[in-house]
């Protein structure tokens, strides 16, 4: 099994992400069926979204899951993808 680690910087990516798109942290997180706190918290990195949460990220952004979870869990810190 692979164990897979935190991507540092994925907050301050989906933060990039959300703001190229116009879009509020109210919008997202409605979208996403949380709350704002929750969108705060995922964008100064204190969470991790959960698969299913990522999906629905990947829905909301238009990004492909794999992009997603790249940017957000990887093997190595060199390995990260960005979404921007």
């Amino acid at each position: 099994m692979i164990d897979l680690q935190p991507c540092q910087g994925y907050g301050t990516d989906l933060l990039r992400l959300r703001e190229s798109k116009s879009m509020s942290k109210e919008q997202v997180a409605f979208l996403l069926g949380e709350d704002v706190r929750f969108m705060e918290r995922l964008e100064s990195e204190k969470i991790y979204p959960s698969s299913y949460l990522m999906n629905k990220l990947s829905e909301v952004f238009q990004l492909d899951i794999k992009v997603v979870s790249g940017r957000i869990w990887c093997n190595s810190p060199s390995e990260c993808s960005k979404w921007i």
